[in-house]
């Protein structure tokens, strides 16, 4: 199983949620929208990838300032 979620926010008071998921066979990809250390990252690559959102805000910010549809986006 793969959890995919844009921001991921697990429970910053009660790790239970990360340790359940470093016990379990299930793989979650996150966007980097919610800061994290490298540290973080590292500690839990066995289940955890990040994803940049970076090319996507440089194309909407290319497509913006040429004038063009960033909507269209969304087709590609």
């Amino acid at each position: 199983v793969t959890v995919v979620c844009t921001h991921g926010i697990f429970s910053f008071k009660d790790r239970s949620a990360e340790e359940k998921f470093a016990q379990s066979k299930i793989k979650v990809v996150v966007s980097d929208t919610a800061p994290r250390t490298k540290e973080y990252y590292e500690t839990h690559k066995n289940w955890l990838s990040v994803v940049s959102i970076a090319p996507m805000l440089a194309e909407a910010i290319r497509r913006d300032i040429k004038g063009e549809s960033i909507i269209e986006m969304n087709d590609e």
